[in-house]
Parts: structure tokens; sequence; C-alpha cells
């Protein structure tokens, strides 16, 4: 693949399994399409997401061609490799196939795990606890678009929705947080509240816990800034 990049920052999904792809069949182009994004620092776990590539103009017949090895040689192009494909197959129903795969990536669940880290020392195993128990009948959101891409999206609101919600206490500062969430839920700014952009956060309902319990760091809670050390999908 000729390829000169160091960080992950330079490159993509899309340029991970596209440019191979290209370089393979030397074709004139290669397009890609995803089910969902996310953004470039989330670890995809599991299975994975499915995709699909249409090919133009390859100089070898794509047919004749092994998906095995042309497995092979995407997921070797680096040592230690960012992304990696399994169970390719050929598309004879591509149109209606991708289709299919865009509308399941606006509608389906999807489900989250992060470390949380939350500042002040303000977590307890009764707070945890307590919203563990209570989370459970899901979280109608509203969110504003992020500051954080607000650079090229609309300045509009979305009503998404966290259908389950579980938590484990790890110490005073951190804690495991695991979402289940409409598609395009903003996981990172329902942690942190996004300067109040989303509504309620995570921050929002330790704070109305504690109020409930009539625990002393309600204060506290409303100034303290929560964030995410590591997201899984």
């Amino acid at each position: 693949m000729g390829d000169k990049r160091n960080g992950i920052g330079d490159s993509s999904v899309e340029e991970e399994i596209q440019l191979p792809i290209k370089d393979y069949f030397n074709a004139a182009s290669v397009k890609f399409m995803s089910s969902g994004r996310e953004d470039a620092d989330v670890r995809m776990l599991g299975t994975g997401r499915p995709f699909s590539i249409k090919i133009s103009k390859p100089t070898a017949n794509v047919l004749d061609v092994s998906l095995n090895t042309l497995q092979e040689y995407i997921n070797n192009q680096r040592e230690q490799p960012y992304v990696t494909v399994n169970s390719l197959q050929y598309d004879q129903q591509s149109a209606e196939r991708t289709h299919q795969m865009n509308k399941d990536a606006v509608s389906k669940r999807k489900r989250y795990r992060c470390v949380v880290h939350v500042t002040g020392n303000l977590l307890t195993r009764k707070l945890i606890d307590y919203i563990h128990q209570n989370a459970t009948h899901g979280i109608p959101l509203t969110q504003w678009t992020p500051i954080r891409v607000l650079h090229r999206r609309p300045n509009i609101a979305r009503t998404k929705h966290i259908y389950d919600l579980s938590l484990d206490y790890i110490n005073a500062s951190f804690a495991i947080l695991e979402l289940e969430t409409s598609s395009g839920t903003y996981i990172k700014e329902f942690v942190s509240g996004d300067f109040g952009r989303t509504m309620p956060s995570f921050v929002d309902l330790c704070i109305t816990a504690s109020k409930e319990l009539n625990l002393d760091t309600s204060e506290q809670l409303c100034t303290a800034q929560a964030d995410i050390l590591q997201l899984d999908v």
C-alpha cells in the first residue's frame, strides 16, 4: 500500500480497507460504505460492523480472486493493524444490501462500555448503586450538536434514548459505565454534558441521585467535570 502514515490520527477505517483493495486490483476507484461511524479513538470490539465495497474498473477479474487471500492482504498491511476484516463475500445484490445496511445504521440500538472519570473524588458506592438500580427504565436525551463538530454540522437538537444503563463502582473518581442507546447518540457528550448541550448528562444523574439520597456532595457535583478515559463499542 506504500503506507507512510505513522499514527491512527493519520488514517481512518475507510482508508485502511479501501486503499489496499484499490492497490490489490489496480482499480480506478473504490467506494466504501459502512454501517455507522465512530470516533477514531473508539475501540470496536466483538464481531465489528458490516461494510460494502464497490470496485470500479479493476484490471484483475474480481471474481477470480480468493477472498481469503484478499482478506489476508488487507489485514497484513501493518505489523499492528488498526483495522482487520473478516467474512468477506461477493455481493450480487449490492444496492439492496447497502440500502438495508444504511437503514440499520439509523434504526439499530448500540451498546457501549466506557471508563468514566469524575473530578473531586465525589463518587461513592452508594451513589453509583443508586443510579444503576434506578436508570434501567430508560432515559430520554436532548442532544444539541456537539461543540467539537459544530464547524461541520448544523446546530440542531436531536432526541435520543438510553434504553439501558449499568454502572460499576471502581473508586471515588472512576466507574465503569455500560449503555444501550439509540443509534447516533453522542456518548462522550452524555458523559461530559458538553456545557449543558446534552440533557440530562451523566453528572446530572449523579446530582439527582445525590439529592435523593441526601448526600452532602450535591453542591460539589454541580461543578464537577466528567470525561471518558476509554470508550468501547
